[in-house]
């Protein structure tokens, strides 16, 4: 009776139909059927043997339950799929779909509205891109503002200080108060290059947001 499981239906058309008709064969002999009904009978179960590996192959792409969804296929596929099955239940079989003429015209345009939706995906994406980084330039440039600030306290905080060494020597004489003057003075002066370089990076990255 495995030719009655659709999952093996859906594995092996032909093994399933060998074993139906075995399983036939004992039915008329057994009088349980008519032998002129066998064709039919096969006829159909083959149908519904396409028609069960056809709803095995869409549900491998998706779940009903959302646990097993695969996550990466497009909503409006899984979306399309579920129609397709729906109807083909709702009709019967694979062979009872009506080709109408809007079903065919709909077909011959499919390759259109295709390419249609990978242009719009690739104009998403790119706007996607777009926003990306122009938010990582702006988070860099904050980076860079808030260094500029930090060197241009440490320069002014390096200035006092020399100044105020050097207000100790002149009224000290202490020549070790000149010294100290000195090192802080070019201690800021190195910082001050440093702050020139942040402000070079900063208009570039102003340049950059403007494109």
């Amino acid at each position: 009776m495995r030719c009655l499981d659709p999952r093996c239906m859906a594995e092996s058309k032909e093994v399933c139909l060998a074993q139906m008709k075995r399983m036939l064969h004992h039915l008329v002999g057994a009088n349980h059927v008519e032998e002129s009904a066998c064709d039919d009978i096969l006829r159909e179960f083959g149908e519904f043997c396409d028609f069960a590996a056809l709803q095995a192959s869409v549900e491998r792409g998706f779940s009903i339950n959302k646990e097993l969804i695969v996550e990466n296929q497009k909503e409006a596929s899984l979306v399309a799929q579920r129609l397709i099955v729906g109807h083909i239940r709702s009709v019967g079989s694979v062979t009872n779909v009506q080709l109408t003429k809007e079903l065919l015209i709909s077909v011959s345009g499919a390759r259109q509205r295709y390419h249609s939706y990978l242009d719009d995906q690739k104009r998403d994406n790119g706007k996607e891109k777009s926003v990306k980084k122009r938010k990582a330039l702006g988070d860099e440039l904050d980076e860079l503002k808030k260094k500029r600030a930090r060197v241009e306290n440490d320069i002014g905080a390096l200035e006092k200080s020399a100044d105020e060494y050097a207000d100790k020597a002149e009224s000290t004489g202490k020549l070790t108060f000149i010294t100290k003057s000195n090192s802080l003075r070019r201690t800021a002066k190195e910082k001050k290059a440093s702050l020139q370089d942040l402000e070079k990076q900063i208009d570039e990255k102003l340049a950059e947001m403007k494109q």
